[in-house]
Order: C-alpha cells, then structure tokens, then sequence
C-alpha cells in the first residue's frame, strides 16, 4: 500500500494518496490518531488511549474493548488491513502507529526544513529561504486544531509553535540577506505586534527599512525599540552604530568564487504544478537533495540546480527524488563546467542540466552521456540514441532511467523532431532573456522582424537561439541562411542562390533562382532567418518583398546593422548586455558571459565580480569584446587583463585581443568596427571620425558645429544611428543627445589624421566655448536648473576641452570656459574639480583681462566654499590688481566683495564695508543680480558681528530682490538665512517655516551644500526651542550632506551641534572630542562662528569642563584634536542614532 500522509499543524487530516481528499474520521478517530501522531513509533497502551481519549467517562464499561473497537475502525478507514497491521500495530496490550518515512508527517517534515534551513542561511542563503518558506508553509492552523489544548497535547503544541516562532524568524534573516525588503516591513510589524519584547524582530525591521533606503524610518524604528524595551540588547546597540555611521544595517557576502574543473555531477529537478499548498515542494526536494550530499541553487519557484562532489550521490538522489510521488519532478543529471559565486552558479554545465529537465516528463530522469561516464553505481540505464536539444550544441547520447519493471516515457523533445539546418554551436547561449521573449512574441506566420544592433553585439547567435526555441511552432521548420559570406552589395539573385542552397530548391530550366525559392516557400509554414543583411541591404529588401508578396506564411528574422526599412517590418534594437542585477539569484548576464567563458578561476567572489564588471563595462557589454577578453583570463588573470582594457580606453585605443578561429570580421572588435566601417560613404566616414572627439554625450547642435556646421549634416546622424554606429540618447532640456561607443569611438579617431584631429579638436573647444557663453548667462534667473541640467550633461565635453586649451595654450578659450562654469562646480558640489581646473588656468598666463576677471572671480568663490581662505585672499589680491589695470569696475565690485568674504568670520566688523562697497559699485552698473548677492552677505556680516535684527532686515532686502529675478537656489539662501535670524529675533514660526521652504527647494534641485546649511539653521532653531530630539536629528542629517560634498561651515556647525546634545546627555567625553575636533578644523582654515554660535560653544564646552575632572577633560581634547574629520563624523553620527 502506498505511504499515508498526515497532517497536524492545523486540524487533523490524513490523505491515503497524494493530492487525494482527506479521509473522513469521526471525533473519537481524530483524537486517537492525533494521539499516536504526537509521538510516532512510540507503543501506547491501551488504558492510556482510553484516558486520553475518553477521559472519565463512566457510561464506558469496557475500556479496553472500546480501545480495540475504535483501533479496528481506524484501520479500515486507514486501508490497514490484517493480519499483518502495516498502520497500527498491536504490541503486546498496547498500539503503536508506524510511520516508516517521517517526511510524510508534517511536523516532522516541518522540523526537518526548519532545522536544516537554519543551518544553511548563512552558507546556502536561497536555499534556506526555500526549506524556511516551505517549512512555514506546513502550518494550516494550530496544533490538532481545537484537540491541542487537551492535557495530552498543550506540551507538544507548544514546543511546535516555539519552533514556528523561530523559523519565521529565521526566515525574516534569510530575506534580509537576500535583500527581499519589497513586503517584509508589514510581515515584521505584525510579528512585532504580536511580539513585543523580541528585539530580533526589532532589529530585522531596522535592517528592512534601513536596506530599502528608508534610512529615518529606520532610526525612528531603532527609536521606538530604545522606547518600548528600554535597555537594549547587543545586537540592536551594535544596529543603531552602524546606521548611524552611515553604513547598511545590512550587507550580503558570497566569499569565493569557483570556476575550476568539475569531477562531480549536476542534478536539475523540476516541479510541476501542485493542488496542496502545504505540501512537499523545492524545500523538501532540496532537503532530499541535501541529505545525499548535494549543494542546491534554487531557480525561481519550481526548479533547483545542485552539485554533488560524488556523481554517484547524484544518481541516488535522483532516485529519491522521483520515488516520492508527491513530488514527481523532472529530473536531469549532467556533468559539465561549473562556476559558484557563494550558492550562485552559473555555467555550461547547469544551463544544459536546466535544459535536459526541461525536456523530461514529470517523474523521469534523464542521464547524459558525461554524467553516464562518471557515475558509476550500477543503476539501469535505457539508451535514448543521440539528442540534440535547442542548446544547439552538438547532439550526444542520452539515457533515462529503466528496469525490468519501469515502462519508457515518450520520447523528449528534441531539436531533431523539427526540420531545420540551425548549425551547431560550441558554446551555449547566455543571457538575453528579454531580448528572446521579446523576439519570440512577434515571431508569427508572415511576419517580419528585425535585429538591429551594432557589431559583435549578438544578433547571429540571439536569432539563431530564437529559431531553436520557436521551432516546434513552424510546420516546415526554420532556415538558417549566412549572406556575411557574400560580396558586398550581392544581388536579389545571388542571395537567393544562398538561400535556395540552404533549402535544397532547384530552379527549373530557365527558372530565376529568387522566382524558384519563391516557388518552393509559396505553400510553406517555416521560419527564415538571413544572418548580416546589412552587407547586401538592397538585395535583401528585394528578395524579402518577393517572399512577403508571395509566401504568406513564411515568417523572416533577419539581422542587420541597419533596418530593411519594409512596411510592416518589427525592428527590435538589441542593446549591450545587461551589467546590473536583473534578479538576486542571478549574476548580472555580461559579468555571467565573461566568468562562463573564461575558464578555471578561483578566489574572492567579490574581488572575482568587480574584476569582471571592470571588464565588461571596459567593452560597453558587447558579447564579442567580452568573449575575446575571456580568452586571455587563463593566462594573464582577470585584474591583468582589466588592467590592460581600462589603459587602453584611456588611452583612446580600440582593445586588442583577438581570435584567430573567428571569422576574419569577428577575429577582434577592431575588425567588426571595420565590416561597419566600410559600409559606410566617405561623407559618413568623415562625419564618424570627427563625433571621436566627443566624450560621452552629445547634443546636436554641438555635434553640427564639430562635424560639418550644414543642416545637411543632421542626415548623416540619422544614418549613422541607422547602422549602428552612433547611439541616440535622452534628450536634456528638450535638446536630442547622441552617443559614440567607446571602441567605435577609439576606432574613428584612430583613422583620422593628426593634422584633422587638431582641427577638430580646436572646432570641439569652440563649440563648447560658445555653448558656455550662450548658457551660463541663464544661470542667474529663471532659467537656472535648465541651464545646469545643461551644462551637466555636457561635464566630459567641457573637461575634454579644458585639456585641450591648456595643452594648446588657448589661454582666452580656457579662461572663458573657467569663467562661466563657476556656478555649475558650485552648485552641484565640484569644488575640488573647479579648483583644480581654475588653478591651472590661471598659471597659463597672467596678463590681465576680463576674461581673467572672471576667472579669478571663480577662484575665489570656490576657494572661499572649500574653506581654503588663504588661496581666496591670494585670488581676491590678483583680482583687485587686474580689474584696477583694466579699469574694469565689475571686477573691483566683486574683488571687493571677495575681500570681505575672506575677512567676514575673523573681522565681520570690517568685512560689513566691503561688502556695502561692492554692492555701491555693482547698483551704479545695473548689475542687479550681483548687487543683491553682496547684500546677502551685507547680512551675513551683521549676523557674524552679533547684531542679528540687522542681519535678518538685510537678508529680506535680499530675499525681494532674488524672488524679483526669479533665482531660486540663492533665494533658498537668503530665506534661510532671514529664517534663522527671525527665530533668533523670537519668531520661532516664521523663522522655521523659511528654512522649511529653502530646504524642500534645495533638496528638488539636489543642492546638498545648501541643504546642510537649512538642516543646520533648523537644528539651531528647534534647540532654541527646547527640542532638543529634533535638533539632533536634524544636525545629523546635515553632517551628511555636508561631508558629502566637503562644505567646511556646514560641517563645523554640525559637529557642534552634535557636542550639544551630547553634552546634554552626558556623554561629555565625546562632546569635548567632537568640539575639539571642529574648534581645529574652523581654526585651521580661518572659519570663525557667529556670535551666538561662538556663545552657544564657549556654554557646551564650560559645562563640558565642569563634568569631567581636569584630566579626563584634557584627555578628551588632546584625543578629538587627533582625531580626523572622518572619524568625528563617524562618532557624531553613531551617538546620533543612539540618542534618538
């Protein structure tokens, strides 16, 4: 008889098959199964059954006999027939239920998958997740339903649920590992409710919210645990440090990586549909899997891949498998190359196990011949002949289990069952599963689709895997016809030779050979693919309108470089291969590509993988440039040859490797790049080579001005977007952008001459000189986000014609490029990038003029914002002296204001004439833009000086005149500015609600400098308040912004802020630490506070002093002396996260 199956988490039930309807059992029936089903295999006698059963009932006069009545009815309802009791045995006076295989009891499978799951999360991660999963899955309801409250099973109830309590626990830390945040901070906030006091449960939902980037939730929930708990654990004191370090709560490791040769065997399971979701599924597969010694990688929901070292184990765990008829999967056991990236796996090896399995009907197994070969147990084998599957790898011999017993299953589908000439391939397909389904969607009777990619991206092997997926839906099968083979420019006729060819069609006497395939397809249902269309378009676009006109269902995939341009044609644009992670149990498909291809690797996988995602981002993810990059792996390493690749692209050259078994025009990228090449006219080939000045992206006007400056130009753009050669990218600011590929790049300005290469060069500098001059007055207005999105997006060009005018000695185009970036390094936080550049400018030459005004002007701007005031009172002398030479009044307005800027934190006092001077000089020009900018810092001098009325009057001068202009980022700045002030004054209301305003405005535009500024003036008003919570956490948050982009002020505010509130709370050491820190860092560069902020620090560090005894204080002082700014701010900010 068949294994009984029972459940007992939930209420009773008993199914005699699999997937059959429980059996019907009376109440007594119920409680005396479940008894026995609480401890299986244990001999119970028949007054204890009679006790636990019935109780006290006295109307029962024979106990004993009522036992053995209720025994025998139990049986037949069991199909437990004598003499020999297989169910129920009868030993001696008592009973005892036999349950010969414990996986078929739900809590003892529920026990098992918990158990081992626990022991693998940390190992197997996915696999834990499926046993966990499948393990909580087991529970229906509580213990024996309403029975398990009775004395006899309230013990075993309880000690299950505890159980299930941990392995949702369990379960919640394997999520977390495997990154799954989406739906788990509702499951751990319901867990929570249930479970107050569990602090693991609280620290998962820390690490949840903290992984999903939802970092103030997930201080708020560390809060709520330091509320609700009090004293905290280890583990959750450990959490709040980290988070408020600023580093994840939660991290994935996979250790080594394993790409070696592989004496073991693979096993791939694949299950069917299921009707009882509380059924054995993948975790009990892998739990089989497991206990024969195998290491599973599960794939999705329904499938696992393993390994075994011993191939014999593979073969017996398929056995195990297939003999358990709940679960029936498909199996494949294969052996082939392997790489492991912790319980990730990839590979030849596992891609062709997937695919036997998926050939196999459910219940079989399906052996290969390697796997044949190494598995030496002595296991039946039935020779199934040789196969050959839609790998399109070369056909091998493959067996199924059998015995005298077993009956064949029908023959597996195959690439043999379907007509065709796909020809064999020595690799298999990795990747492109978008592309493929996509593909494959439009592929119908009649149908033309089109592969349109650039060279060496893919298209012949994506088509070809496309025809062996789809042929089984083609009558007539699917024709594969190469036309690279052909003279460039063949004819209708020539082509329709190849074809014909390929099909076996013979013309008749006189008989065109396009009129004879034709003919031959008329009636046909197949799918044909032409390979390399571009090579000869026009031939192609006449055979394949003959074909549409005549043969209705015959469906055409071709590949090109360019479109067919057809009515009805479907282009599908094949794009590099993917570089990020599509899914947590996959690598990302190129970095999958190159570690398949590149033989025995072993070591770190997380060294292994950016090695690797160097690589394959060096080649742009082309197919082609990875696969000849994997080549020299095995003999140069990976890092090597990441190396070589990343010189070489800085060195704008086109990456060497090579294979010499490729065809001539795939032997190397250079090669490909060439096939396209030619194709081209001489205009395009001129246009092409003058676009490799570009860096990165490009609008069109530009690329008009460097390429040829005639409307007539944008035609070739068009073309060369058309075959591949340049890429159209997103518009910015409602101008198309366009974009050369590195290698095509390096290609083309490697075939032009030096003397065009200057030529072009100095056009490109030009070009990007007037786009300046034409751009940067929008900076100041309205326009301003705009032009910043602008400029931005043109970053590269600007650095590419920075170098240029240096190495040229283009002192005038450099300058003025200098002088109207400014405000763009500024505002998006490039002050060390605009420093370094206006410096080396500024050396080429110091004779005077406007242009080195303006230059000098943003050197001393952001001089001042790093903080670095010596080299900004050095600009500030050089910019007086030049705008005194030239008598350029703009330029002593703003050397004027410059002086006061650098005077303004020692001596605000005099830095207020300097600025009212320079805001005098810039009204009598009409600058009004400038004048209200240096009556922002006419503010900034009252309030540096202590008189704060002043100070707040002044910066809403300011505010009328930046809202009259319509310049948000700086009119944030001023109503921050007057919001402080206003609060200083006693409107705390108002005060808040202006820096509330320029925040949220600061933080849409991504001004992070700004930010800083607004969280810091926030902290200051809510600690005026008494709000002391708030001001910390919001100090904290402008730390961050502040050290993100090296804003000196904002990070000296906050830090001692920080020291505050730690003061407050008794943490003195630390607030000498922090204060001593920012005291060395303000005095090191010359920053002094405002008065109040001075008055506020002298307090904290007074009280700081009282606290400790004289050589702790000391101590703390000398040690947050020493301490580096990176250091204080990680302090700051764990103590941060700990006090909120």
């Amino acid at each position: 008889m068949p294994e009984v199956d029972y459940s007992i988490l939930g209420p009773l039930a008993v199914r005699l098959e699999p997937d059959a309807v429980a059996v019907e059992l009376r109440e007594t029936h119920r409680m005396l199964l479940g008894r026995f089903l609480l401890a299986p295999g244990t001999v119970l006698s028949a007054s204890t059954l009679a006790d636990d059963v019935w109780g006290e009932d006295r109307e029962l006069k024979r106990r004993s006999n009522s036992v053995q009545v209720a025994i025998g009815q139990l049986r037949q309802r069991l199909n437990d027939s004598g003499p020999a009791w297989r169910v129920i045995n009868t030993v001696g006076a008592g009973y005892r239920l036999v349950v010969n295989d414990a996986m078929r009891l739900d809590a003892e499978r529920f026990r098992a998958l918990a158990g081992r799951g626990k022991a693998l999360s940390e190992s197997q991660p996915r696999v834990a997740r499926a046993m966990l999963q499948e393990a909580l899955a087991c529970w229906r309801g509580p213990v024996l339903g309403d029975h398990g409250r009775l004395h006899w099973a309230i013990g075993h109830a309880t000690e299950l649920e505890i159980l299930r309590n941990r392995a949702e626990t369990d379960f919640n830390d394997v999520r977390l590992l495997l990154h799954e945040y989406d739906g788990l901070e509702s499951t751990l906030r319901r867990q929570i409710h249930e479970h107050p006091a569990d602090e693991r449960r609280r620290a998962q939902l820390i690490r949840a919210l903290d992984g999903a980037g939802r970092t103030a939730e997930a201080g708020l929930a560390y809060r709520d645990a330091v509320r609700d708990l009090g004293a905290l654990g280890a583990e959750l004191r450990r959490l709040g440090e980290r988070i408020g370090r600023g580093q994840r709560a939660d991290d994935t490791r996979i250790s080594t990586v394993v790409h070696a040769p592989f004496d073991g065997a693979l096993l791939c399971a694949r299950l069917g549909p299921t009707r009882d979701p509380a059924g054995p599924r993948l975790g009990t597969t892998a739990l089989l899997v497991d206990r024969w010694g195998g290491a599973a990688h599960v794939v999705g929901d329904d499938e696992l891949v393993a390994w075994f070292e011993d191939p014999g184990a593979a073969i017996h765990a398929a056995d195990a498998l297939v003999a358990d008829e709940r679960l029936r999967p498909a199996i494949a056991v294969h052996a082939g190359p392997l790489v492991r990236l912790g319980d990730l796996i990839a590979g030849a090896g596992p891609s062709r196990a997937r695919l036997l399995a998926e050939a196999a009907h459910p219940g079989q197994v399906l052996v290969s011949e390697e796997a044949r070969a190494r598995c030496k147990t002595g296991r039946p084998l039935r020779n199934l002949g040789a196969q050959r599957f839609a790998d399109l790898l070369p056909g091998e011999p493959l067996y199924e289990f059998g015995g005298a017993q077993s009956e064949p299953f029908p023959a597996p589908e195959t690439l043999d069952v379907g007509l065709h000439n796909l020809p064999v391939q020595q690799t298999t397909f990795v990747g492109r599963r978008r592309a493929l389904t996509d593909i494959s969607r439009l592929l119908s009777l009649g149908q033309l689709v089109t592969v349109l990619g650039a060279g060496g991206c893919g298209k012949t092997r994506l088509a070809l895997q496309v025809a062996a997926n789809r042929l089984p839906f083609f009558h007539d099968g699917a024709w594969f016809v190469e036309l690279g083979q052909l003279e460039t420019g063949a004819d209708v006729e020539t082509l329709a030779i190849a074809a014909g060819g390929q099909l076996g069609v013979r013309p008749l006497p006189d008989e065109l050979a396009s009129s004879a395939l034709v003919r031959h397809l008329s009636d046909r249902a197949l799918l044909l693919v032409l390979d390399n269309c571009e090579h000869a378009l026009a031939g192609c676009v006449e055979l394949v309108s003959q074909i549409r006109r005549s043969c209705p269902r015959v469906c055409v995939l071709a590949t090109s470089r360019q479109p067919l341009r057809l009515a009805g044609e479907r282009v599908v644009e094949l794009p590099a291969m993917d570089l990020t992670h599509a899914s947590p149990d996959a690598l990302p498909e190129a970095v999958q590509l190159l570690l398949e291809r590149s033989g025995p690797l072993a070591g770190d996988a997380r060294a292994t993988v950016h090695a690797a995602t160097r690589i394959c981002r060096a080649v742009e993810g082309s197919p082609l440039g990875i696969e000849l990059a994997a080549g020299l792996v095995a003999t140069r390493g990976l890092v090597n040859v990441a190396d070589d690749l990343d010189t070489q692209v800085l060195g704008d050259r086109v990456p060497d490797f090579s294979d010499p078994a490729r065809p001539p025009r795939q032997r190397t990228i250079e090669a490909t790049i060439r096939w396209s090449h030619e194709l081209l006219d001489a205009r395009a080939r001129r246009v092409l080579h003058r676009l490799a000045v570009f860096r990165g992206s490009f609008a069109l006007a530009e690329a008009q001005a460097v390429a040829g400056g005639d409307d007539e130009v944008g035609h070739v753009f068009d073309a060369l977007i058309e075959r591949s050669m340049l890429t159209a990218e997103r518009a910015v600011a409602g101008e198309p952008r366009m974009r050369l590929g590195q290698p095509i790049r390096a290609f083309a300005l490697a075939r032009a001459t030096d003397d065009e290469v200057e030529r072009v060069r100095r056009r490109h500098a030009e070009a990007f000189r007037d786009l300046v001059t034409r751009i940067a007055p929008r900076l100041f207005g309205p326009d301003e986000q705009i032009a910043l999105e602008r400029l931005e997006a043109d970053h590269d060009n600007f650095r590419a014609a920075l170098a240029w005018m240096i190495e040229d000695g283009d002192v005038d185009g450099a300058l003025t490029l200098v002088g109207g970036l400014w405000w763009l390094w500024f505002s998006h936080g490039h002050f060390e990038e605009g420093a370094g550049w206006t410096q080396q400018v500024l050396a080429m030459d110091e004779r005077p003029s406007q242009r080195r005004v303006r230059a000098l002007r943003a050197g001393s701007h952001l001089s001042w914002w790093r903080g670095d005031y010596a080299q900004t009172r050095a600009y500030n002398h050089a910019l007086e002296a030049c705008a005194r030479e030239l008598g350029d009044e703009w330029g002593l307005a703003w050397a004027a204001l410059g002086v006061g800027a650098a005077q303004m934190f020692p001596d605000p006092e005099g830095s207020l004439p300097r600025f009212e001077e320079s805001r005098s000089r810039f009204q009598r020009l009409g600058r009004d833009w400038e004048a209200a900018y240096a009556q922002q810092l006419v503010a900034a001098s009252h309030w540096f000086r202590g008189d704060e009325r002043a100070a707040g009057r002044a910066y809403l001068q300011a505010a009328d005149e930046f809202e009259r202009l319509e310049h948000g980022s700086v009119l944030a700045s001023v109503r921050r500015g007057a919001g402080l002030m206003a609060a200083r004054c006693g409107q705390l209301g108002r005060g808040e609600a202006l820096c509330e305003a320029a925040l949220r405005f600061t933080d849409a535009i991504g001004d992070r400098a700004g930010s800083a500024q607004a969280l810091n003036f926030l902290a200051a008003i809510s600690r005026g308040a008494g709000e002391f919570t708030s001001a910390l956490e919001r100090y904290a948050e402008a730390l961050k912004h502040a050290r993100e982009v090296g804003e000196l002020w904002a990070t000296c505010s906050a830090l001692d802020g920080i020291a505050g509130a730690a003061q407050r709370r008794e943490e003195n050491e630390l607030a000498a630490r922090l204060l001593a820190c920012s005291g060395r860092l303000a005095e090191r560069s010359g920053y002094r506070p405002s008065v109040a902020d001075r008055q506020l620090r002298e307090q904290d560090l007074a009280r700081v002093r009282e606290a400790l005894d004289s050589r702790d204080f000391d101590r703390a002082l000398a040690e947050g002396e020493l301490m580096s700014v990176g250091e204080a701010v990680a302090s700051a900010l764990a103590f941060a996260e700990r006090a909120v």
